[in-house]
């Protein structure tokens, strides 16, 4: 697999620094203070109402969290919202995250997505990176580890999008 697979025992965490004003678990040096950070959008995309009460709790402080309950939902939260990084279950009732990935990438290839799944990553997992995911995460998840991911992800989301101004 080419995207970091991050299992609960804390296992294949790909090592990170830290940032300088804002504790990015990045290996980019980040500029940013946590005022400028607020206008930054996680979006989760989960069936279970304590993961989307769970991600909002952890990140609230430092991004605006966006909350979807299903694959639909969540597609039409990217056009809307327009966010910067999206967690997104594999396995919700209705259509899959996997179907919700292939529907993000329509409307924004660049998307960081962070796929979060509680069963096995097989079949799963070679569709997701196939369609071009950026991580996989298991349930249950080390926060740290959720943290330097979505801290990751909006590292390279503020690169490319200083590339895409010049």
């Amino acid at each position: 697999m080419r995207f970091p697979l991050i299992v609960p025992d804390g296992n294949n965490v790909v090592s990170a620094g830290q940032g300088k004003k804002c504790g990015c678990a990045t290996d980019m040096v980040c500029e940013m203070n946590i005022d400028e950070k607020k206008n930054e959008k996680i979006l989760i995309v989960d069936d279970e109402p304590g993961i989307r009460l769970l991600v909002d709790h952890i990140f609230r402080d430092e991004f605006i969290v966006i909350g979807a309950d299903s694959a639909e939902a969540g597609i039409q939260s990217v056009i809307i919202e327009k966010p910067d990084v999206v967690l997104l279950d594999v396995v919700m009732r209705g259509q899959s995250g996997i179907d919700a990935l292939a529907g993000i990438r329509k409307i924004d290839p660049a998307l960081p997505v962070i796929m979060i799944t509680g069963s096995a990553p097989d079949a799963a997992a070679g569709a997701a990176e196939a369609l071009g995911a950026d991580a996989f995460l298991l349930k249950p998840f080390h926060i740290t580890d959720l943290k330097q991911l979505v801290h990751d992800c909006m590292g390279i989301r503020r690169l490319v999008g200083s590339a895409a101004k010049h």
